[in-house]
């Protein structure tokens, strides 16, 4: 805390000059003026969680790239001409229970299990994880090799999850509301794996295709967009009525 002098000359309390972080997606302070972003190197402006930075930065990341973020109608047209292909990152499970036709499975996350426990820290996640319930994941290490072979020379990749989360600000989310699909979408651009001109997002997810009414391979009745905290609604007119809900998925991301 600085300290201002009053004209008796004692020293008063003044305004700290430290700006107050969000963090964890929790508003702990009022958001820190752009001149404090500005002053900082590139790479310390976000807190690392894991392999991903804090979601306020990765949004932003995405907004400064131009990603853009499709309505059903839109990249099903894109599918069609043939210029691109929709990629599912969600866990193979679920892709094998239900799936847009055509779609290749690329899963972001892998489960965190006994066989691929690595080091101290991810025991410790393993066993508190379990312990309340929840499904541990962690980063899957073929990711990016999986969106390279998707790819190709020059195709474009639409990247869904379940439900889609949202890149756009709304009074309940100012940043935007997270999902795998926009932090997979941040992943491969941050790691130069495709120029973001080449990596699109599909608003609603899963769900929102399904809603809109449009084709699913397999056995699918939304009730897993029901559990995540990510159908959003949007100007795409896709998402859940129930989306501000504070909803537990019984996984947990890195």
């Amino acid at each position: 805390m600085s300290l201002a002098m009053t004209n008796a000359g004692r020293a008063m309390p003044g305004p700290s000059t430290t700006p107050r972080l969000r963090h964890a997606g929790l508003n702990v302070a009022s958001r820190p003026h752009p001149a404090f972003h500005r002053s900082m190197p590139a790479r310390s402006r976000h807190v690392v969680r894991g392999m991903f930075i804090q979601w306020e930065g990765l949004i932003q990341s995405l907004r400064d790239q131009g990603i853009d973020s499709l309505p059903p109608r839109e990249a099903e047209q894109a599918v069609k001409s043939g210029k691109a292909v929709l990629v599912d990152v969600r866990p193979a499970k679920f892709h094998e229970q239900a799936h847009i036709p055509g779609s290749k499975n690329v899963p972001l996350f892998e489960y965190l299990t006994l066989s691929n426990l690595n080091g101290v820290g991810s025991v410790l996640k393993f066993i508190a994880m379990k312990a309340n319930g929840v499904q541990p994941t962690v980063f899957n290490p073929e990711f990016l090799q999986g969106i390279k072979a998707a790819a190709g020379e020059d195709t474009t990749l639409i990247l869904y999850c379940e439900a889609g989360g949202t890149m756009e600000a709304s009074t309940s989310f100012p940043y935007g509301k997270d999902s795998r699909s926009l932090k997979a979408i941040w992943k491969v651009t941050n790691d130069s794996v495709l120029p973001s001109q080449r990596v699109q997002h599909l608003a609603g997810g899963l769900y929102g295709w399904w809603r809109d009414g449009r084709d699913v391979e397999g056995e699918y009745t939304g009730a897993e967009a029901g559990r995540t905290p990510n159908a959003v609604a949007s100007s795409a007119g896709v998402g859940a009525a129930d989306s501000e809900k504070p909803l537990d998925t019984r996984e947990a991301d890195e």
